[in-house]
């Protein structure tokens, strides 16, 4: 199985299902660089998952509110990809999901950020998950929403050392890891 990473999807448009039998194009953090579709969002994974005719795995990072909602966003501030200022540590759910996602050239749009459970739920389109734990989110916390919603064997948590990827595999041996060291 070869898996494709492509970071910019607008030259997808002519690829045929056919031609991809074991191969499976991740889409980091959604469709990056569409005017009005902000990364991270449901709405980047869907609209990448209407230019493909393949299996896709979605890229995604997932963060933590103050009051410990998963969610996806990038940044540990909320200042590029949302109407809100300040850390995303420091703001509870109910604040974050009133803002609005901004896409990547500035503009704002009417997506709201994502809970961690909203994206898993793409898994009955098809798609398989590589999930960016941020800096502060419990490992664990991600790897009990992967094996809660049975996809173990569609999503792989992202770590970026070995302890890390001890946390993950303590909470699961089943999940998927993957460990940069």
């Amino acid at each position: 199985t070869l898996l494709l990473c492509l970071a910019w999807l607008c030259t997808l448009h002519s690829i045929q299902a056919q031609t991809f039998r074991d191969i499976y194009i991740s889409t980091h953090r959604g469709a990056r660089f569409i005017p009005g579709v902000p990364e991270n969002s449901l709405q980047a994974f869907q609209y990448a998952q209407a230019q493909l005719e393949a299996p896709f795995l979605i890229e995604c990072d997932v963060n933590m509110s103050s009051d410990s909602v998963l969610f996806l966003m990038h940044d540990s501030s909320l200042d590029r990809t949302t109407t809100g200022t300040g850390l995303v540590k420091n703001q509870p759910w109910e604040a974050i999901r009133k803002l609005k996602l901004i896409d990547d050239f500035g503009d704002t749009t009417a997506y709201r950020p994502p809970t961690l459970s909203e994206v898993l739920g793409l898994a009955e389109e098809g798609a398989f998950f590589s999930l960016d734990i941020k800096r502060g989110v419990p490992i664990a916390r991600v790897v009990d929403s992967i094996v809660a919603r049975g996809l173990t064997e569609r999503a792989a948590v992202i770590t970026y050392n070995p302890e890390a990827a001890l946390a993950a595999f303590e909470a699961s041996s089943e999940v998927w890891i993957s460990v940069g060291i």
